[in-house]
């Protein structure tokens, strides 16, 4: 436990680097959000934003617990933010955030407002992943995800697992707004859920003009890497003439040929 703790630490001081945030007592005097979730029910636009304890300078680690949330909501983004921003103690750090999540509901309706919205928020790193998810927000913050307590963390480690691996498209800040301002041109958004009370990637949410316009699931996301990443490959089992034979599969780059390698 102290281990994570001192490694946030490290983190979020690296963080105020890149950031070109020098004075890491100020951050620590900050409420340090490490998720945003941005949903809409029933007209309203709802945030969830989780965030790490103050700093205890005294003892070098976090009081309290790994996480607590806070919540805003309102008519619009700016009475939701408000909303939020009224009940931290502190001000507002975002740039610690590991993983934005928009919401099924937000994501069918449209989510090029608060990308417009994202260009003009320096804070947040333009490496961030963007999520979107079919699940319960409540029960996404709830899940048990590996040993950490932090939820934010904990998706971003799923990520950099999957991508690190050739099984994941990393739909970054820059990237969703680099496609989000090509009119006519889609992107793709890693789909969160719970399976098994643990989060898991089980697709990709297609997005056409900033709308969810379907969900690719995760049986056909293999096909889908081989055309968008650089490197990918799978894992495959096929019964031929009643043996089953494994199949691996792995495209190293794009002027490549396709590599298999097959056995009993």
């Amino acid at each position: 436990m102290e281990n994570r703790r001192l490694i946030f630490i490290i983190i979020i001081l690296l963080t105020c680097i890149l950031t070109g945030c020098w004075d890491a007592k100020e951050i620590s005097d900050k409420t340090i959000i490490t998720l945003v979730a941005v949903d809409k029910i029933d007209g309203n636009v709802k945030f969830t934003l989780e965030f790490r304890p103050p700093i205890d300078r005294s003892m070098g680690a976090a009081k309290g617990k790994e996480s607590d949330i806070i919540r805003g909501e309102g008519k619009n983004f700016t009475q939701a933010s408000n909303s939020y921003l009224r009940r931290a103690n502190k001000d507002i750090f975002l740039g610690a955030v590991r993983a934005l999540i928009f919401t099924d509901n937000l994501a069918h309706e449209g989510i090029e407002e608060y990308l417009n919205r994202l260009r003009g928020l320096e804070e947040y790193r333009r490496t961030i992943t963007i999520f979107s998810t079919t699940a319960d927000m409540d029960r996404l913050l709830d899940a048990k995800q590996l040993d950490y307590d932090n939820i934010g963390y904990a998706i971003e480690h799923l990520n950099a697992q999957l991508v690190k691996n050739g099984t994941l498209y990393n739909a970054t800040v820059s990237i969703v707004l680099e496609n989000a301002s090509t009119e006519n041109v889609g992107y793709l958004l890693s789909n969160l859920d719970i399976v098994n009370e643990k989060i898991e990637v089980t697709g990709y949410s297609v997005f056409k003009n900033n709308k969810k316009v379907g969900l690719i699931p995760e049986t056909d996301m293999k096909g889908v890497n081989f055309l968008i990443l650089e490197k990918s490959k799978g894992e495959y089992t096929i019964n031929m003439e009643g043996v089953d034979i494994a199949v691996s599969t792995r495209i190293k780059n794009k002027k490549s040929l396709l590599l298999i390698k097959m056995k009993k």
